[in-house]
């Protein structure tokens, strides 16, 4: 099969990986079968990795439309607590999607911890979470994507404190959970959106917000972004599955949710919904830097 010039260009680390970065992700990787680490905190039994979070980073599942809006909550960082259930905004809202929340460090609000429960409402459980992690690593590592996880996700016995610190609609989201997933992730950049190619609106409408935000450099980083995707979903077809990726103001992309190649919304798991999104979106991203082209133009001739 001949690669296009996009796609040997997004394989063009896979040769050092073969030498060097296979050996690291064999490291890295957690295996749900051939091993389990357990750790005891407090008499809880966890699952996964070890509770250490030097390093966290943060997904977001935003509030309405998808836009991130921190609105600058978390003006007295408290110091590094021991263990997650006191480190996470309590007072937080809207930063929930349908099966995870994602809850802010009160040590660190550039770090934070996307919640679920053990079984989610579509059915997907620590071993689905577990795939997603390993997952991220492995297209980090073979096409350097970006992506917001920062250490092995574990399963927790539901802390006493959690349950009864729980605000607002937080409450309802996890009544009846016994037991919990907690992924240590980075926080979104501010103001990032989250595009979607079943619905044009969805598309359209949220990509024209953001390039609201963006110059021109950011607009042609945008676009190499969008190509490189392109090229990786070829390569990676399971990703078309529910398919999202979150853009920054800066045109950076990011791709996120990744348990959804395991499964995602049956409405949205069709092909037919990708083919030529995100080459329309490219298209649009060029109109506007087009448009603000003969703008400058213009204002130029003017004076």
């Amino acid at each position: 099969m001949q690669l296009t010039q996009r796609q040997r260009r997004l394989c063009g680390s896979i040769a050092a990986a073969a030498a060097a970065g296979w050996f690291l992700l064999a490291s890295t990787l957690i295996s749900s079968s051939s091993s389990k680490d357990y750790d005891y905190i407090d008499g809880d039994l966890l699952r996964g990795g070890r509770h250490e979070f030097q390093d966290h980073r943060s997904l977001d599942l935003m509030p309405v439309k998808e836009v991130l809006r921190y609105r600058g909550f978390m003006k007295n960082v408290k110091a590094k607590p021991r263990h997650w259930w006191n480190d996470i905004d309590y007072g937080q809202r809207g930063l929930c999607g349908g099966a995870k929340c994602f809850f802010l460090s009160t040590s660190n609000p550039n770090n934070g911890y996307l919640i679920s429960n053990a079984i989610d409402s579509k059915g997907r459980g620590f071993d689905e979470t577990l795939k997603a992690y390993n997952y991220a690593l492995e297209l980090e590592l073979k096409y350097n994507i970006r992506h917001f996880f920062s250490a092995p996700p574990f399963e927790t016995i539901t802390p006493w404190h959690f349950k009864h610190k729980l605000q607002g609609e937080y409450i309802s989201f996890y009544e009846g959970a016994e037991s919990l997933i907690i992924q240590p992730s980075h926080t979104a950049p501010e103001g990032s959106i989250i595009i979607r190619c079943y619905n044009d609106r969805v598309l359209y409408d949220r990509l024209g917000f953001i390039m609201r935000f963006m110059n021109q450099e950011a607009k042609q980083r945008l676009i190499g972004g969008l190509e490189d995707t392109i090229s990786l979903v070829e390569l990676e077809p399971r990703l078309v599955k529910d398919f999202q990726l979150m853009i920054g103001k800066d045109g950076q992309t990011y791709h996120l949710d990744l348990d959804r190649v395991e499964g995602g919304n049956p409405r949205r798991n069709e092909r037919q919904f990708f083919a030529g999104c995100l080459e329309n979106a490219i298209e649009s991203v060029k109109k506007s830097m087009n448009e603000n082209e003969s703008t400058n133009e213009n204002e130029s001739s003017v004076n």
